[in-house]
């Protein structure tokens, strides 16, 4: 069980569980259960993020983030844990698949950074493999609803550090 994130403008703090893959809500203000657990996520995403072996998760704007080596970003409401939408699961504009560049069949897709409403994805994992991912990407989408903003061919090979700053409307990262 590990600590997913809190929000104090909604009151919730939220813990995941790597083993199921799901998240559990509590009050900031007296620690009750308010929802939970929940979430049905990629078996991959057991695997937590490129260094740590944990459930993923980003607290921001009333929802909870969470994506990993199974290639979706879900997006469930902080007051009742409800599923809002997912990422990279649908057609055009809304895919991480990777045909057969990967044995994940999508690329690993993690958040690398947040702001002004937007979700900063990467595709990345814990070794880079050579040759690396043949159309990974980096993607920005909108926070509130999922969509797709934009893409730029990328794979950020990264390990124990976050390299996503942005700032005044630039964004930079390792490529």
């Amino acid at each position: 069980i590990t600590f997913g994130g809190a929000d104090p403008t909604v009151g919730v703090f939220v813990e995941g569980a790597k083993e199921t893959r799901q998240w559990t809500g509590y009050s900031l203000t007296n620690g009750q259960k308010l929802w939970g657990p929940v979430g049905n996520q990629s078996p991959w995403d057991y695997y937590g993020n490129p260094i740590y072996d944990y459930a993923s998760g980003c607290v921001a704007y009333g929802k909870l983030y969470s994506s990993g080596y199974g290639g979706i970003e879900y997006a469930y409401d902080l007051t009742n844990g409800k599923l809002l939408w997912t990422y990279g699961n649908g057609g055009p504009g809304n895919s991480t698949a990777s045909s057969f560049y990967t044995p994940y069949g999508n690329y690993p897709t993690f958040i690398n950074a947040v702001g002004n409403g937007v979700l900063y994805l990467v595709t990345t994992e814990h070794t880079v493999e050579t040759p690396i991912y043949k159309g990974a990407m980096a993607r920005a989408i909108n926070a509130t609803d999922g969509t797709e903003l934009w893409t730029l061919s990328d794979y950020t090979g990264e390990f124990s550090q976050m390299s996503y700053a942005i700032a005044d409307g630039y964004a930079t990262f390792f490529n």
